[in-house]
């Protein structure tokens, strides 16, 4: 189990270890047992100059830095469910790709080696793991626009874009996608059915409000959850699969129980929180 809160302003945290997550309502609901009791925590941070991702072995453990190597860009950590492998997207290569790390070769003493998981110009970010450890969805623009995507994870190899899946096909973006814990369900986050419009500040720019979406595993039955005229994303399940959790631009502090889709959608941020993506491990971090 992990728990990650991603904060764009201020770096990504990821925990991974035993307990409960929330339900709905706020509700403790039992999660599945990980491999070991520990905690542990991998973050992103810009010291000492520029965007590296860092690794709690343990609870007060000093941070080991995972790819102090690198001189690009380092962000969007992911520890997979068995807590071995943290992945992550780097600019080394001078667009965003998505490498592996081996944090339990690093636990019993091995230098951090980062492994490139897919051979791609395009850019891929954004990894969620499947609840059984063995896919992974992501964001791709191999389409030429965000898409997203599943392919299987195998870390000791590195893979072509061509044995991943693109699940969505869509002329808009999608983005942030979450598989359920059952793995038959994945959410994300789409601007497809928004209109485009003009920035308040930067003349040149154009951009489009995102609604939250569920889909099947496989990408079929895209359903759009909800309709606001600020931006909702970052969705993120509930361990028994019945609530998504994430984050909108809107002050409200709400539970949406949705009957027609099966399972409620919660949120409780308010607009001057900076943008991230929640996942939520023993205590749920909005509630504090």
């Amino acid at each position: 189990m992990r728990n990650r809160i991603a904060l764009a302003l201020a770096g990504a945290i990821s925990v991974c270890g035993c307990g409960q997550r929330p339900g709905p309502g706020g509700t403790e609901v039992a999660a599945p047992a990980a491999a070991a009791a520990t905690e542990r925590i991998v973050y992103s941070s810009l010291r000492p100059g520029n965007w590296d991702v860092f690794y709690f072995p343990a609870p007060n453990a000093a941070p080991i830095a995972l790819t102090a190597d690198s001189p690009g860009l380092d962000y969007d950590a992911a520890i997979s469910p068995d807590g071995r492998w943290v992945v992550f997207t780097s600019e080394r290569r001078g667009n965003p790709d998505l490498y592996a790390v081996d944090v339990e070769a690093v636990r019993n003493g091995a230098a951090p080696t980062a492994r490139l998981l897919i051979d791609s110009p395009a850019l891929e970010d954004q990894a969620a793991f499947s609840a059984d450890g063995r896919t992974l969805a992501f964001v791709s623009t191999a389409s030429g626009n965000a898409d997203v995507f599943t392919i299987p994870f195998l870390p000791e190899s590195t893979q072509r874009l061509e044995a991943a899946r693109n699940l969505t096909h869509d002329p808009g973006g999608d983005f942030r996608p979450d598989f359920s814990p059952d793995g038959s369900k994945i959410a994300f986050s789409s601007d497809r059915d928004t209109p485009v419009y003009g920035h308040p500040i930067f003349s040149f720019t154009r951009q489009r409000e995102g609604e939250l979406y569920v889909m099947g595993s496989d990408g079929s039955d895209a359903r759009r959850l909800t309709t606001s005229a600020d931006w909702d994303g970052s969705p993120e399940w509930s361990a028994d699969g019945a609530t998504i959790y994430f984050v909108s631009d809107r002050v409200v502090e709400s539970y949406y129980n949705l009957n027609n889709f099966g399972f409620g959608l919660y949120l409780k941020l308010p607009a001057q929180a900076p943008e991230g993506y929640p996942q939520f491990g023993p205590a749920n971090p909005f509630d504090r």
